[in-house]
């Protein structure tokens, strides 16, 4: 954990640079000092339709999904290592949000082959 989930519209100005921003993402988690190296993972998913109000033209929204059981400041922390790692694309007319979500731990099933 966490799986860091990186939603964003298809632009050239995000796509171009998303392999990028996958790595600046899973080293602003790691900077943390919540996850460790192997524990992270970090994927993206590109959206052709979407609507967005008027004015707002592009988006960028990740969603870090992490164990329940962290406490509320160890979850700003997150949010705002990823915010800082975002922000330092400049992205033009583009709406950055981030969360974290917990997952229901006693649920949560992981398999490796």
């Amino acid at each position: 954990m966490p799986h860091i989930v990186i939603e964003h519209s298809a632009v050239a100005q995000i796509s171009d640079v998303i392999s990028s921003v996958q790595k600046s993402l899973f080293d602003a988690a790691f900077s943390t000092g919540l996850f460790t190296k192997d524990a992270i993972k970090v994927r993206s998913i590109v959206y052709e339709n979407y609507y967005l109000p008027e004015g707002q033209t592009f988006f960028i929204h990740v969603n870090n999904k992490i164990l329940s059981g962290r406490t509320v400041e160890q979850k700003q922390m997150l949010s705002k290592a990823i915010a800082e790692a975002l922000s330092a694309y400049a992205f033009v007319n583009t709406t950055i949000s981030v969360e974290v979500s917990d997952l229901h731990s006693e649920s949560y099933i992981k398999l490796q082959n």
